[in-house]
């Protein structure tokens, strides 16, 4: 093996920096942590990826408060309002976050469920300013109210938000939807004090009329990450922390884990009590940033971050990196800025474990209710794109290599791009994969099994030339026949899976129907490959067989 070379080795060095620059500034000594600073900005310009810019971010972060520095540094967050840059960037991490379109697919088949005998439906989407606020999941929540049953409901969505311009564009986009689906939908907006969220609402009142809901509907909730939910954690634990010399306290956790701050016990009672929602769904960071003293909560973040730094790199093609470093600067690190130097009612990133969150909830009079097994496949046949991916790349590598042979260059570096960009989703979406199968190993084993027995749908089976009813099946055995993708290939590609999720080796926790699962997906490999064997056998058996394709002007192409 080859020794590391000596960019290998200084790129090693940078986390301990960044560890060594938080105690410089903790400890007041500016000096020094201006020479930190030096050292991981010398250590990041190394080579461009994930791994060097966050360190650049933490630490130009973490000097915000040293006299002198602040502006050379970072440009003040009330600059990126007024260009109108953080909007933007927020609509683009909510595209391109694989986490998000996760959770999307989670919690819009619980609201389902929990909707699916209601005739008029009344959704409250606590979303503030958040970046995890998007259309997208509404839209995907019209299709299932619309495919679901028959006749759908009347939905009536109340977004709670401080955009204007955003809310508009949203409720033309969930109209147009509506219109063509021919469904019933309202769409109320609340607007509140930018900067202020919930804790500008008056919950002395009466909260239906706030939200325009009305007696007989049946309410759903939405609390999202980094949404609303900042603003609750900004009531739960402002008391907590307050302001302290440098903005770095050293702030105790809380004795009483489960006693709900006044504020937050005041909205929840309202929501409770006043709304009575049949469901109320959260989705939390799962980063404990909230309570700790700075050095852990330092801690917390640099790996907490580290993950979604990784994830936009690897969804974020070339053509998009302006994009990805929009979303880094503006909304990342924005966060990062608040969780490291902010306190008190200055701090609205207080992201916190779920199962803090479980408690708040359960202390407010909330029952708890698990995911259906359903909703948890739902949420992994989103990652079943990592099938897609996976596919997608192999072909299109393969495909570009036998261009490159034939003497096709435009085409060899098409599909080389086309490959290139289905290798990043691929890694997105497997990291997703791994923490899910760290927090719910029974029901994402389960939902791989039920994934892998309806089979990988692939886009090209949407083809079509309006005269060959077969196409995407003669073009699979053209691909096939010239090794583009195999059975052999897919059998790889679970085998892949099976060892990256360890899945053989799953052991504790699993039911009964996990363990069929787990037999289920580890048997596949041998099966798929037994199977590839008797179709070669037949095919061998078989006259040779030649298809007419359109758009090669209907050049004969032999498929077996």
């Amino acid at each position: 093996m080859a020794p590391p070379s000596v960019q290998e080795q200084e790129l090693v060095l940078l986390v301990p920096a960044l560890y060594q620059c938080a105690a410089h500034v903790s400890e007041g000594s500016l000096e020094k942590a201006n020479f930190s600073l030096s050292e991981i900005k010398r250590l990041s310009s190394i080579a461009d990826g994930p791994l060097q810019r966050l360190p650049d971010a933490l630490a130009r972060r973490l000097l915000l408060p040293c006299e002198g520095l602040a502006g050379a540094l970072i440009h003040p967050s009330d600059y990126f309002e007024r260009s109108g840059g953080v909007r933007s960037a927020r609509r683009t991490f909510a595209g391109l976050s694989p986490f998000l379109h996760a959770a999307f697919a989670a919690t819009n088949r619980a609201i389902l469920e929990a909707m699916e005998d209601e005739k008029v439906v009344r959704i409250v989407d606590l979303s503030c300013c958040s970046a995890a606020s998007h259309p997208c999941q509404w839209l995907d929540l019209l299709h299932g109210f619309v495919h679901g049953r028959r006749p759908p409901p009347e939905v009536r969505l109340t977004v709670v938000h401080d955009d204007d311009d955003f809310v508009a564009g949203m409720r033309a986009a969930l109209a147009k939807e509506a219109h063509r689906l021919n469904i019933p939908f309202q769409f109320n907006h609340v607007l509140v004090v930018r900067g202020g969220g919930l804790e500008t609402m008056d919950l002395r009142g009466d909260f239906r009329d706030v939200l325009g809901v009305k007696y007989g509907e049946a309410v759903a909730l939405q609390n999202m990450a980094t949404t609303a939910a900042a603003q609750l954690k900004h009531m739960a634990c402002s008391s907590r922390s307050p302001a302290s010399i440098l903005n770095y306290p050293r702030t105790p956790s809380p004795q009483c884990q489960c006693q709900v701050p006044r504020p937050l016990a005041s909205f929840l009672g309202a929501v409770h009590h006043r709304l009575k929602p049949s469901i109320v769904v959260v989705m939390e960071q799962d980063a404990n940033h909230n309570a700790p003293p700075f050095s852990a909560r330092f801690a917390e973040a640099l790996g907490y971050y580290a993950a979604l730094f990784d994830s936009l790199d690897a969804v974020a093609a070339a053509s998009a990196a302006g994009d990805r470093a929009q979303v880094e600067r503006m909304v990342l690190g924005e966060e990062i800025k608040n969780v490291l130097l902010c306190e008190g009612a200055s701090r609205l990133e207080r992201h916190e474990r779920l199962s803090q969150w479980a408690m708040y909830m359960d202390a407010s009079g909330f029952r708890r209710v698990p995911l259906s097994f359903r909703a948890i496949r739902e949420s992994a046949q989103r990652r079943a794109a990592i099938s897609q991916a996976r596919a997608t790349f192999v072909s299109h590598a393969r495909t570009a290599r036998l261009a490159g042979l034939h003497g096709d260059a435009c085409l060899a570096k098409l599909c080389g791009v086309i490959a290139a960009d289905e290798r990043r989703h691929e890694a997105a979406y497997t990291r997703a994969s791994d923490r899910a199968f760290e927090e719910d190993p029974d029901g994402m084993v389960r939902a791989l099994a039920a994934v892998m027995r309806a089979k990988v749908t692939m886009p090209g089976e949407l083809m079509a030339d309006g005269r060959d009813d077969r196409l995407f099946d003669h073009f699979s055995a053209v691909a096939r026949r010239s090794g583009v993708y195999t059975a052999a290939d897919y059998a790889d590609m679970v085998e892949h899976f099976v060892r990256r999720w360890k899945v053989a080796e799953l052991d504790a926790g699993l039911s009964g129907e996990g363990r069929r699962a787990q037999d289920y997906v580890c048997g596949l490999p041998r099966k798929i490959r037994r199977m590839e064997e008797l179709a070669q056998d037949r095919a061998a058996q078989m006259e040779a067989q030649s298809v007419c394709f359109s758009w090669v002007f209907d050049r004969p192409v032999r498929i077996h």
